[in-house]
This record gives structure tokens, sequence and C-alpha cells, in this order.
């Protein structure tokens, strides 16, 4: 891939991928699995695999993960996710609810991650690491397949953990399939306004000492 594609990458990585409905376009299962096989192979140096994850295979469950768990307020600070059905639909009710903002998990291919140990951060801990390289890995699969991806970490962990009964803590969402191009795509920054891409060395310290 040389440096144009790449960036050219970077840009569509960073839009708002549609997956409305495209059941007529499903994903060939050996692309189904050479995506699930790059998460196999993260660059690092201890590949300790102990992410697991699991295909969400039915539409219900895709749908109603799209209407209560990956949505937020829109009145709160740090817009927070629903920590329960009865929750969303206080907000929903309220008109707090920001709505379906996340229609990538209702992809053909949607994937949730979890880590069936860890109950917080470990700086030493190269897990998260390996997970967050095999993602990436997986987008450059997908994309080399000519298949969408787009990446959903927008939900509560707790509901999340009990409506899918995960013996662990979800991590994030990963979603594969081929935008619905009948709508529009929104270009990342005009969903996310106050998430300003810093310019490059602007974010890095020139000169660092303890």
């Amino acid at each position: 891939m040389d440096y144009d594609s790449l960036q050219k990458l970077y840009e569509t990585r960073r839009n708002y991928s549609d997956f409305h409905n495209i059941k007529d376009k499903p994903l060939k299962e050996e692309h189904i699995w050479k995506i699930l096989n790059a998460f196999t192979q993260p660059p690092s140096c201890q590949h300790r695999y102990e992410h697991k994850g699991f295909i969400v295979h039915n539409e219900k469950d895709k749908q109603y993960l799209y209407d209560n768990i990956a949505t937020c307020c829109k009145d709160l600070e740090d817009y927070p996710c629903p920590e329960s059905e009865e929750e969303c639909d206080r907000w929903r009710k309220k008109g707090l609810r920001f709505g379906n903002i996340n229609p990538q998990v209702l992809a053909p291919l949607v994937v949730v991650w979890y880590f069936d140990h860890k109950s917080k951060w470990d700086i030493h801990d190269t897990g998260y690491l390996d997970l967050g390289l095999g993602c990436w890995n997986s987008i450059l699969t997908a994309q080399s397949l000519g298949i969408q991806s787009s990446f959903c970490g927008c939900f509560n962990w707790k509901y999340m953990q009990r409506y899918f009964d995960i013996p662990g803590i979800p991590f994030v969402i990963t979603c594969y399939g081929y935008n619905n191009a009948k709508r529009s795509v929104a270009p990342f920054q005009e969903i996310h306004p106050g998430k300003v891409r810093p310019i490059p060395f602007d974010h890095m310290i020139s000169n660092y000492k303890k």
C-alpha cells in the first residue's frame, strides 16, 4: 500500500459507517475467516491473546444494540451510555437520548471483544495493546478485501455484559460490511466537532525531563 492510499484509508476510517438495509450483501465465509484471523497476528512482542470474542448472529440482538445499548445521553456531561433498558427508555421519553448513532452495529459481521479477567487498567499488561493492534490488522485486512469496517465503544460495559451474559468485561465491538451507498456518510469531524485532530507534533513534548 502506497502513502496516498494509506492516507485515504485513514480518512475513511474516521467516517461514519452506515450498514442499514444491506442484508442482501452478506460477507463470504472465507472473508470472515481472514478478518478474524487478523486478530491473531498483532505485531507485538508477547502475543498474550488474552482477549476473547463472539459473533453477534441474531438480527434482533443487533437491533437491540442499535436501539438501546450503543447510544448515549445528549444532556449530561461526557455523553454517558445507558446502564439499563429502563434508563434508556427514560431518556427516550424525556427527549434526552442521543438517538440511533451507531448503525455500524447492524453490519453483516459484528464481533464483541472482551477480557475475561480484567477489572482495571494495568500499564504493564499488553493484553489491551494486542487487541488494539489486532483491530488495526482487521482494518487493513478488510480494506484489502473491499470491505468497510467500523468500531463501537459507545456502550456501558455492565449493561452489555448483562444482556449477552458475557463472562468478562466487554471492551470494543468491531463491525464489517459494505456501506449503504444510498445513505449519506458523514465525516467524523461533523459528528464529533469537539474532538479536533492535532497538528503534527502539537501533541508531542519537545524536551521531556523528569
